[in-house]
C-alpha cells in the first residue's frame, strides 16, 4: 500500500514539475512561429503617376512584408485612410477624387501603417488622345493608346487608366480599359476617351484583311 502511495505522489510531483518547466523553457529560449508584419507598400494600380481628375477613381494596392519573408496582397485588410477627404477619399484601395488639392494617403493594419502617398486631384479642360491620327491595322493586329489630360492651369498628366475609352465598332475593333485596341474585322471604327464629363477627339482606327493593305503615316 505504501508503495502505491509512493508511486501516486511521484507521478503528481512530475506532473508539477513539468508544469513548472514549460513555461520556463518558453521563456528563456522558445520563439514564436507567428509570422509578424514589419511594414506596408502602397502603390498604384498600372500606373506610377499621382494624380487623380475630379469625380474619377484610382485603384491602390497595399502589399505586406512579414518577418517570414512572406508578401501578401492586404488591399482589401487593411484600413485606408485620406489626410484630407475633402479633396479624395479611399475605401478598399479605390481612392475617388472630389476637390481639387493633394490629400496624403496610408494604410493602416496591425498597428503597422504605411509610408503616405500623396495624390494630387485636379480639375481637366480637355484630354487627348494618342496617337492622333487614324490607323490602319490588319486583323489580329493592335495598337497602344494613350491619354494625357489637360488641366485648367496648363499642366498635364498622363491618365490612360482613369478615362473610359469606347471604340464605336467594336465589331471592327476592341479597346481595353487600358487603351490597347485590337483588331477584330474589316472596317472602320472611332476611338474616343471620356472622364469626368470630359470626352477626347475621336481617332479613327481603319482594319483590314492582311497587312499588306497597311499604310499608316
Amino acid at each position: 500500500m505504501k508503495i502505491k502511495q509512493i508511486r501516486v505522489i511521484g507521478y503528481l510531483l512530475a506532473a508539477v514539475m513539468a508544469v513548472s518547466v514549460i513555461p520556463m523553457l518558453t521563456a528563456c529560449g522558445a520563439k514564436s512561429t507567428t509570422p509578424v508584419l514589419t511594414s506596408i507598400g502602397v502603390t498604384i494600380t498600372h500606373s506610377t503617376v499621382p494624380f487623380l481628375t475630379m469625380h474619377s477613381t484610382m485603384q491602390l494596392d497595399a502589399t505586406g512584408n512579414y518577418s517570414s519573408g512572406l508578401t501578401p496582397d492586404l488591399t482589401n485588410d487593411v484600413i485606408w485612410a485620406s489626410s484630407n477627404p475633402s479633396v479624395a477619399t479611399c475605401k478598399t484601395g479605390v481612392v475617388t477624387g472630389l476637390g481639387i488639392g493633394t490629400t496624403d494617403i496610408t494604410a493602416i493594419l496591425d498597428g503597422v501603417t504605411s509610408q503616405s502617398l500623396t495624390i494630387t486631384v485636379t480639375a481637366l479642360s480637355s484630354v487627348v488622345v494618342t496617337p492622333a491620327f487614324p490607323m490602319t491595322l490588319a486583323i489580329g493586329a493592335s495598337q497602344q493608346y494613350q491619354v494625357t489630360g489637360i488641366n485648367w492651369d496648363g499642366s498635364t498628366a498622363e491618365i490612360s487608366s482613369q478615362v473610359n475609352w469606347t471604340s464605336d465598332t467594336p465589331a471592327t475593333a476592341t479597346i481595353s480599359s487600358m487603351g490597347l485596341a485590337t483588331a477584330v474585322g474589316v472596317g472602320t471604327t472611332n476611338i474616343t476617351a471620356a472622364v469626368s464629363g470630359i470626352t477626347s477627339r475621336a481617332i479613327v482606327l481603319n482594319v483590314v484583311a492582311t497587312t499588306s493593305a497597311v499604310t499608316n503615316h
